[in-house]
């Protein structure tokens, strides 16, 4: 098993999840690397955060055996491809996410590596948050495809090296699948945590506003209370929360959820579902909208008086 001794990792991508990595593994007294293209932002992160870079010609690389790719998701195929005369055959490939290894079939696109899969749950800066306060976050791995005919170990040898590996990021390691955390992942964003949550909010906010509070009353109430009502309906459960709740927040809540559940929010739902299952939504990220996307949301946001009341009161509060 000497191939799998876990004594570097190489990182490739130094976006906000790559410097969480960088960071939580420096501090953990683990040796990290970052792999460089001539890219002076990724020089210069490295740098700021003290970790050592390696360029593609590097000798040092050809003795690497343990990389994480953390750029975004659909640029995976691409960068394998620039980078793949310079990864050693049988290295392994470690993926935060499965979107790539699913919708991109990068076991049949790339044979040599293997690909694994260590998931932490939260978003970079609350991971990092956490990391800092000495609690540790929940992380899904997996081995996804090994090299059968270049390695002699296990599936369960790559499983504890993944476990090894999470601890010094700070996380606890539950067993997960790479397809199915792939799917999941997306689901749980369109259904529930970057769509109903957000635009729930904003929809509440603007009922209050029409019923005349005032744009500091509806923010706090629509907006400020969402991390303090999440933060303890996630600490006691559904069950112990909605015992410890208000006698009005008890029958509005009830009310509430038997009204949503005659709209079409499940019909809603049931298609995101469909389509994430299908490949359709993966084939609507490679269409490469993305820039559009984000600033169709940052101009629609934008016009929100909640966005202004926020941007007024945040250094009050956070």
């Amino acid at each position: 098993m000497d191939s799998l001794q876990l004594k570097a990792l190489v990182l490739i991508g130094l976006g906000n999840q790559g410097q969480v990595w960088a960071q939580n593994l420096k501090d953990s007294g683990f040796q990290v690397w970052a792999l460089i293209n001539d890219r002076p932002n990724t020089i210069d992160t490295a740098e700021k955060i003290g970790i050592s870079v390696l360029s593609l010609d590097s000798k040092i690389l050809k003795e690497q055996n343990l990389f994480a790719l953390l750029t975004p998701d659909h640029t995976h195929k691409q960068i394998l491809k620039e980078y793949e005369a310079s990864i050693p055959m049988g290295a392994s490939i470690i993926l935060a996410h499965g979107f790539s290894f699913v919708y991109d079939d990068l076991a049949h696109e790339f044979p040599q590596w293997n690909f694994l899969l260590l998931a932490p749950k939260p978003i970079a800066r609350e991971f990092r948050l956490h990391y800092l306060k000495g609690k540790l976050v929940p992380a899904l791995i997996d081995v996804a495809s090994l090299v059968q005919e270049r390695n002699s170990e296990s599936k369960d040898d790559y499983l504890d090296l993944l476990k090894k590996l999470a601890k010094f990021l700070g996380c606890i390691p539950f067993l997960g699948d790479t397809e199915m955390e792939a799917k999941s992942d997306l689901l749980s964003e369109q259904t529930l945590l970057c769509s109903l949550i957000p635009y729930g909010a904003l929809l509440s906010y603007q009922k209050l506003r029409e019923l005349g509070a005032s744009s500091e009353m509806a923010y706090f109430e629509c907006w400020y209370e969402l991390s303090l009502i999440v933060n303890t309906m996630v600490t006691l459960g559904p069950r112990e929360f909605f015992k410890k709740i208000s006698p009005n927040a008890l029958i509005g809540a009830k009310k509430g959820m038997d009204l949503l559940a005659q709209s079409d929010l499940n019909a809603v739902m049931e298609k995101l579902k469909v389509e994430i299952c299908s490949g359709k939504f993966a084939l609507q990220v490679k269409e490469g909208h993305i820039s559009t996307t984000r600033n169709e949301m940052d101009a629609f946001w934008s016009k929100q008086e909640l966005q202004t009341v926020h941007d007024k009161l945040k250094n009050l509060f956070y």
